[in-house]
């Protein structure tokens, strides 16, 4: 494991046990959500946390690309994150050998699948922050439910794509 990695690991674990209530969860495949009783709560307009599952205090855990070739994680810069609030992420891109991607090129999908629609906002990358780090500007959620984020990344002549699937309540 990367220095950038053990410490991006051990803040995301600080963020998670920091963290208190109202979560966003993460989906699992075919999963239907986290229940209730399992620490997940948001009242109507409140903040949120991400913490649980593979979540953690407003960050996505690492997850490999759909053919392996990068370790994509996303760390929310509005903590707690709140619903009709446009914030950004940081998003971080390595290789499968956990070298930081400095070149990176991502487009940005998702939304609401159960509800047919894309994102209330067209979130994009703005700014390369170096050291595999990239500016997601233009994220907001404009209700509850399943959500979700799937970035393609190419870099080089590879091209892969990564679906984060999560659930604000």
């Amino acid at each position: 494991m990367t220095k950038k990695s053990f410490l991006v690991a051990a803040l995301m674990t600080l963020a998670f046990l920091l963290s208190a209530c109202n979560m966003v969860a993460p989906m699992q495949n075919g999963e239907e959500g986290m229940p209730m009783d399992e620490g997940m709560a948001m009242d109507d307009d409140s903040g949120m946390d991400m913490s649980g599952g593979s979540m953690a205090g407003d960050a996505i855990e690492a997850q490999s690309t759909e053919n392996g070739l990068f370790i994509v994680s996303a760390v929310s810069q509005l903590d707690p994150v709140v619903i009709n609030e446009t914030h950004s992420w940081i998003i971080h891109i390595e290789t499968a050998d956990e070298t930081p991607v400095i070149d990176a090129d991502i487009s940005i999908d998702g939304g609401m699948p159960e509800h047919n629609h894309g994102f209330p906002t067209a979130p994009r990358v703005t700014e390369n922050l170096g050291d595999g780090d990239y500016l997601l500007e233009g994220m907001r959620f404009n209700m509850g439910g399943v959500w979700v984020l799937t970035l393609e990344i190419s870099s080089g002549d590879q091209t892969d794509s990564v679906t984060f699937e999560f659930e604000l309540k």
